[in-house]
């Protein structure tokens, strides 16, 4: 039988919050986008919500121990957000000039694996228009990306049942 992910859902209710965070940052930065992204987003959410509530009925285990994360105001964490999002924008006025929107949904996604909120930002040197136009796909797609790419480093980190048990509902988001 497959091993069980409860007790463990502290990767899916981060990954929540990340998905929140990015639909705070998209209805700062881009209000046109906003409902077509939350239709977009929101059902995704969801299905993490309902994977986290599962997990979390297991209760945690004994002798769970926590390790410290870096800092994410760090200089160098900053430092690389901006440049991620200043390739991402250069990156996507360029491929939207030389492919159309197809160019710069592709830009945005890829940047989505590295950074959400890069491709956030980036996206939101649209013009509103062109906002509204792309906000579903545009906004989604990176969001996607990064729930594929933790899954996939989920699995390979945990190389067990349980890592891709763990990664099902990313998968799904």
């Amino acid at each position: 039988p497959l091993p069980h992910y409860r007790g463990q859902p502290s990767a899916l209710i981060a990954s929540i919050v990340g998905g929140l965070r990015v639909l705070v940052l998209i209805a700062v930065l881009a209000p046109a986008a906003f409902a077509n992204s939350a239709y977009a987003i929101l059902p995704g959410l969801a299905v993490l919500a309902a994977a986290a509530v599962w997990a979390g009925k297991g209760g945690v285990p004994a002798g769970e121990e926590w390790t410290p994360v870096g800092n994410p105001l760090e200089l160098g964490a900053a430092v690389t957000f901006a440049a991620i999002a200043a390739i991402a924008t250069l990156g996507a006025r360029l491929a939207s000039s030389a492919f159309g929107s197809s160019g710069s949904l592709i830009v945005y996604t890829a940047t989505g694996m590295a950074d959400v909120d890069a491709a956030v930002l980036a996206f939101s040197s649209l013009t509103v228009g062109e906002q509204a136009m792309l906000a579903g796909p545009a906004l989604a797609a990176p969001v996607a990306a990064n729930m594929v790419l933790k899954a996939i480093v989920t699995i390979v980190l945990s190389r067990n049942r349980v890592g891709a048990v763990a990664a099902l509902p990313l998968f799904a988001c």
